[in-house]
């Protein structure tokens, strides 16, 4: 008999905390930005944050949109010539992403996601003659953790990059030139609600 009751309370659990499919979830999320393609030791931290947008479509798999704000930029020797490139600016950004969830009737579990994100440039500050589009894609990806406060309210925190974003100058080198292009690593802390499901 207490068997019987055991399991009938851990389906009960499995299924309060594991069915979030066919549901629409809402939510925003801050933390520390960096700029990993700064290489001439300026100041590489701030803070970034943005709204999301995830549709599950069952407890496993999940597509999100999100708007985020951040600081960006790339600095560069140029080879054999002494002369300094440097970029510092700031993006919105629209990252769609495909997510998966490894949920499996826990309350606290992991995820990854992979997709692009487009960016517009809406601060630009170059120490070099330029030509280059203020809008351009990145790849972005990443990994993290979730927690269910409740059957509908998700707390979660990871780390995501984005990365091959705007070609942002050249150095010479002995054979070919150096390209380089904008990229960021992020830490997020967020919450989200099953609004619509």
């Amino acid at each position: 008999m207490m068997k019987k009751v055991y399991l009938l309370s851990m389906l009960v659990s499995f299924f309060s905390f594991s069915q979030v499919k066919n549901n629409w979830l809402f939510g925003a999320e801050i933390g520390n930005n960096t700029i990993i393609s700064y290489k001439l030791n300026e100041p590489k931290n701030s803070l970034q944050g943005g709204v999301l947008a995830e549709y599950y479509f069952d407890e496993m798999f999940s597509v999100s949109a999100r708007v985020k704000y951040f600081k960006t930029g790339v600095s560069f020797s140029n080879g054999y010539n002494p002369t300094i490139g440097h970029f510092d600016g700031s993006v919105v950004s629209i990252p769609i992403n495909a997510n998966a969830n490894f949920n499996f009737g826990t309350k606290f579990y992991p995820s990854i996601k992979l997709g692009l994100a487009w960016n517009n440039e809406i601060e630009s500050n170059y120490t070099y003659t330029n030509t280059y589009s203020k809008t351009f894609i990145s790849l972005n990806m990443g990994l993290g953790f979730n927690y269910k406060i409740t059957k509908n309210l998700i707390i979660y925190s990871n780390l995501e990059g984005f990365f091959f974003g705007g070609f942002k100058g050249s150095s010479d080198r002995f054979i070919f030139k150096k390209n380089y292009y904008t990229q960021n690593a992020i830490i997020n802390f967020g919450l989200k609600r099953i609004v619509f499901n």
